[in-house]
């Protein structure tokens, strides 16, 4: 008996459901782990508010690369999703800066070192 791998695109809507939903879960997962937080620090002087981590509200893009974001139906609304919500302490990218990278274009702009300091890349 052979195993028959499964097809590389979902061919349900049952599937296809279940595919986004893990994109969106992986998304969002990788984006709040990257992003720094701020955190309140006790100083002889009082309290002061310090960022932790990558700051990634700087980021002017947040390029999502990788088959279920650019090959499944709706995934500049899955990254959509990494914003912050009120309250939150993230320092997540801006939710109008999602761009998504169809091609495999992004290795070319690793390259300028002042690309690579504004483009967060999310790969799911």
């Amino acid at each position: 008996m052979s195993l028959v791998p499964p097809p590389a695109l979902p061919s349900t809507d049952l599937d296809a459901t279940s595919a986004r939903r893990l994109t969106e879960v992986a998304a969002v997962t990788a984006v709040r782990r990257h992003a720094g937080v701020l955190a309140h620090v006790y100083t002889p002087t009082g309290r002061r508010t310090v960022a932790e981590g990558r700051d990634l509200t700087a980021c002017r893009l947040l390029v999502g690369t990788g088959g279920a974001l650019t090959r499944l139906p709706g995934g500049e609304e899955v990254l959509g999703k990494t914003e912050g919500r009120p309250g939150d302490h993230r320092l997540l990218p801006p939710a109008d800066a999602i761009v998504l990278d169809h091609h495999y274009m992004h290795g070319r702009l690793w390259g300028p070192p002042h690309l690579s300091r504004l483009i967060w890349w999310c790969r799911c």
